[in-house]
């Protein structure tokens, strides 16, 4: 579902299927149940996707790039 931080990990159709309820979280399923080869593709563009948004180096980062500004730099 699109709560809380779910939406910046996930982009619908993409790197998953946000859904809004339960009947569209169990279409959802059952679509990427029968989908093998858009669900590992789904999959893999998600990884890359929280690797380069949340690994260690990109939160490290963007923490750097805040205090420059605030530093003026």
């Amino acid at each position: 579902t699109p709560v809380g931080g779910v939406p910046e990990l996930v982009e619908h159709g993409r790197t998953g299927i946000l859904a809004q309820n339960a009947p569209g979280l169990a279409a959802g399923l059952l679509e990427l149940a029968q989908e093998p080869g858009r669900r590992h593709a789904m999959g893999g563009l998600a990884r890359e996707r929280a690797l380069d948004r949340h690994s260690a180096g990109a939160l490290g980062a963007g923490l750097e790039a805040h205090y420059q500004a605030v530093l003026g730099r």
